[in-house]
């Protein structure tokens, strides 16, 4: 079996990008996610807000699964999205 495997460092937004923020990116994070199709995705430094996010932009073909790295699991962390399909 072949898998397209895509690494995403979503960079952890603050108000001092400016433009570069994650709300100006993340219409291009979910093109650039159907547009390869990846089978599985590894997000870096996603944080709670941008997992609901990319949670409602991908659901149709994606389940993303992992935790923040607070005692809690919440706060910034690595997530997986794996291919419901597959």
């Amino acid at each position: 079996m072949k898998l397209k495997v895509m690494s995403f460092n979503l960079r952890f937004s603050v108000s001092s990008d400016g433009i570069n923020s994650f709300d100006g990116r993340k219409n291009r994070v979910k093109e650039t996610i159907i547009y390869e199709k990846p089978d599985v995705i590894g997000f870096q430094e996603a944080s709670d807000g941008m997992t609901e996010w990319l949670k409602s932009a991908i659901k149709s073909k994606y389940e993303i699964v992992g935790t923040g790295r607070n005692a809690d699991r919440t706060g910034e962390g690595a997530r997986i999205a794996y291919n419901k399909k597959k």
